[in-house]
């Protein structure tokens, strides 16, 4: 079984999306696990948004929620606060991102 990228897209401020194969769907914020920001998504510098930001990706390209809150703090710092205005990433650059912070404790 051949297993296709996931996009993660930041269409505009606010909004990611993901895409998985041909089907595409807004990326669930996951405040569920924490509530960093009421307004939801923001990158770049900026109060709860970008932390929520990474709080989901992670759980998304992760599958490990207890990861995901481990690491999203650093993510937050290292990826998302230097994202441009649009952007995508994709879900093993994620993950390779996630090893790599792991391994730097």
């Amino acid at each position: 079984m051949v297993v296709s990228e996931v996009f993660y897209c930041g269409e505009r401020a606010g909004q990611v999306m993901v895409r998985r194969g041909e089907m595409k769907h807004p990326l669930d914020p996951r405040f569920d696990l924490r509530k960093h920001s009421p307004n939801g998504f923001r990158w770049g510098r900026g109060e709860g948004g970008p932390e929520q930001l990474s709080l989901a990706l992670l759980a998304d390209a992760l599958q490990n929620e207890v990861r995901a809150l481990q690491l999203h703090q650093r993510f937050n710092e290292r990826v998302v606060r230097i994202l441009p205005e649009r952007w995508t990433l994709t879900r093993s650059r994620i993950l390779a991102y996630a090893s790599m912070l792991e391994q730097e404790g």
